[in-house]
């Protein structure tokens, strides 16, 4: 009777690992994460999710894939899950920049819950607890602003019927909005033709960024999250 020695033992172990990283297999993985990543960046959250967490599941100690979920999770306004993604990553990130970003990304979300606690505070004065619950933003109690649909598939009448009735594009000089020059139509995979983006040198954000600050990050931009001017809306009160 024979018994394996432990170094054969550990050489089938070996050889079963490297298998499991096979040319297909990493070829797969490079399709994945480039369609996460393209998703991501186009502002489709929605559907850059659940490729980034499947991803996920294979590198889960990817810090850049964890920072990429918790930002969708930010954009979605699911606060809790974006706040557990966004503090491991400050807390394990060796790259400054990203650890940056994930504190920067945390601040905002801290903020931005405080700011609704207060607005609601405000709003749920004299038998209006009603009101202050459909609508939690006290900016807004006398009238939500306009949607970042265009009017007639044009900007200037969008902005025109935002002016008739009472709103104009936010005053921040670093939130997206209809103010500004370079809308354009672009065809880009996953959207709808009617969308209109704004180029930011590499890369470009749709309509559906307009409230969020886009920043410089390196060589790119950033959504850096919603402008606390506008509260995210892209308007303001005339």
């Amino acid at each position: 009777m024979s018994v394996r020695s432990p170094i054969i033992y550990l050489l089938y172990l070996l050889l079963f690992f490297l298998a499991s990283f096979s040319p297909a297999f990493c070829a797969d993985a490079n399709s994945e994460w480039s369609r996460a990543q393209q998703l991501f960046q186009g502002g489709d959250f929605n559907r850059a999710l659940p490729a980034l967490l499947a991803l996920d599941k294979a590198f889960p100690s990817n810090v850049k894939l964890h920072y990429m979920i918790g930002m969708c999770y930010k954009h979605l306004e699911k606060t809790a899950q974006a706040q557990r993604e966004l503090t491991w990553v400050s807390s394990y990130a060796q790259d400054a920049s990203l650890k940056q970003s994930a504190s920067a990304a945390l601040s905002e979300l801290k903020t931005a819950a405080a700011k609704t606690k207060e607005t609601v505070k405000a709003a749920d004065t004299g038998g209006a607890a009603s009101s202050a619950a459909e609508n939690p933003l006290g900016a807004f109690a006398k009238g939500l602003p306009p949607s970042k649909n265009l009017v007639n598939d044009s900007v200037s009448s969008t902005v025109a019927e935002a002016y008739r009735k009472g709103w104009k594009p936010c005053t921040n000089s670093k939130c997206l909005n209809y103010s500004k020059s370079g809308w354009e139509k672009m065809t880009v995979k996953g959207h709808p033709p009617t969308d209109i983006w704004m180029n930011f040198g590499p890369i470009s954000f749709s309509q559906w960024h307009i409230g969020d600050i886009i920043e410089a990050s390196g060589s790119s931009y950033r959504d850096a999250g919603p402008c606390m001017t506008c509260m995210g809306t892209g308007w303001v009160k005339k």
